[in-house]
């Protein structure tokens, strides 16, 4: 990565001028970098620093172009378009052979785009662990916060999680300010093996008081947590320019900062809720056993057991399970959501409906959604969503199951239902792409 920015024209410090504030973590980056992303651009729009706001993560959901914003705005597609081939030319001419690959090649592309744009401050989102991960040619970043660490991405990281724990802390930098949340002993055994010699104390973020006095967007309980790790990292680039944000920040104006920039964040695919006639949508992209077993307990108290004040036959709806997940091993994950929906008063999923994530046959065929990790022909077989049906009905044969190729043909699956009862609640989850298919699917959703 560093050769490549050499033949960019870069020097290995040249990164370290966007005050980048790099996340690690398994579970809550994606919560994380927005919330931090939320603060910074508040005050932006508040004192005028940092004028200009880079923000790189990863995955895309619809375009290439999402994993580069800049002031919450992915970048356009000329600017996409130019700073793809200056860094393409440049590599060709300075005698680069083979191309480096997909995720790889889109950092240099970022990290050119930021400085060319002179951003004033970033948040970098680590692709796939932390070490050897392209993100970690950053030499000196403003912050380093990790967030939880769970077992994923076994077959790049390890099997056990002090392996994948050593991958994530290493991004921890010299004497570079470190935050993470409270994690299992031998994660955090780990991170502080990661510091020896390095110079740092790495501060472990507990719940920021303030929290009691904010609304969150979404108010699944883990999001306080990802939050309050975004505060602290905050204050080491803000406090750099005559702005402080204390974690138990008072009514004073300017610690009104973190409360506006966390309220204004918006979480596309986290916890998002609507109403559709007879049907109440619960969407959550989350796809680890961790995040599911959260999101069904909140699904259970907030939408089955929270309103009292309801009929008897309101309080007892029709509950609909639409899941996709087409690239880990959804057993444990399935597994999770029946044990955890059960402990909700015994409550039953009533439907379960397997699907692809595509909006239509159509999508296949698009740039921007193809998936090298995924094979094309076990998505157009629904091999996975056959697994998925037969590793549901196992322990709840009684289940309606149903296997559907399109987020169209569910939509219309889902009208048949709410046709036939009084109230119909639905918790669709497993893929951000489902997720946001659904959402973007006309007035379905």
């Amino acid at each position: 990565m560093r050769a490549w920015l050499d033949k960019l024209g870069y020097n290995p410090v040249d990164p370290d001028r966007l005050n980048i504030i790099h996340v690690a973590g398994t579970k809550g980056k994606g919560s994380t970098y927005n919330y931090v992303n939320g603060v910074l651009m508040q005050s932006r729009d508040t004192y005028g620093f940092p004028r200009k706001i880079g923000l790189y993560t990863s995955p895309h959901i619809r375009s290439v172009r999402e994993r580069i914003h800049i002031n919450s705005q992915p970048i356009s597609e000329t600017a996409f378009a130019k700073y793809f081939f200056d860094v393409w030319d440049r590599l060709q001419g300075n005698g680069e052979k083979e191309m480096p690959p997909y995720f790889r090649f889109l950092t240099p592309v970022a990290f050119h785009a930021f400085m060319s744009e002179q951003v004033d401050a970033a948040v970098v989102e680590v692709g796939v662990g932390g070490e050897f991960d392209p993100t970690n040619v950053i030499s000196t970043p403003a912050a380093v916060g990790i967030i939880n660490i769970h077992l994923d991405h076994q077959r790049q990281l390890g099997d056990d999680v002090g392996a994948i724990a050593w991958h994530k802390a290493g991004i921890i930098k010299p004497c570079v300010p470190t935050y993470t949340v409270q994690q299992v002993l031998q994660v955090h055994n780990e991170i502080l093996e990661h510091t020896g010699g390095k110079g740092v104390t790495v501060r472990v973020v507990t719940m920021a008081p303030c929290l009691s006095h904010i609304s969150l967007e979404s108010d699944i309980e883990c999001q306080k947590e990802n939050a309050s790790l975004a505060i602290p990292v905050i204050s080491e680039i803000t406090t750099e320019n005559g702005l402080f944000v204390p974690a138990n920040f008072s009514e004073d104006p300017i610690f009104n900062l973190p409360k506006k920039g966390l309220e204004r964040t918006k979480m596309p695919g986290r916890g998002h809720t609507m109403k559709r006639h007879n049907c109440s949508w619960c969407l959550d992209g989350a796809h680890m056993k961790e995040s599911l077993e959260l999101l069904v307990a909140w699904f259970g108290k907030k939408l089955v057991l929270g309103d009292e004040e309801l009929p008897e036959t309101y309080r007892n709806p029709t509950c609909v399970l639409i899941f996709n997940q087409q690239a880990r091993a959804v057993g444990p994950l399935l597994q999770a959501i029946q044990t955890t929906f059960s402990q909700c008063e015994g409550r039953r999923f009533d439907t379960a409906i397997f699907c692809t994530d595509l909006a239509d046959a159509n999508v296949l065929d698009k740039p921007d959604f193809v998936n090298h990790n995924v094979d094309r022909a076990v998505v157009e077989r629904l091999d996975q969503q056959h697994l998925s049906a037969m590793e549901w009905q196992r322990p709840e044969p009684e289940t309606e199951v149903k296997v559907i190729a399109s987020v169209e043909d569910v939509v219309d699956h889902i009208d048949k239902i709410s046709l036939r009862v009084q109230e119909c609640n639905i918790l669709v989850t497993g893929s951000f792409h489902l997720v946001d298919s659904l959402r973007g699917s006309g007035e379905a959703v």
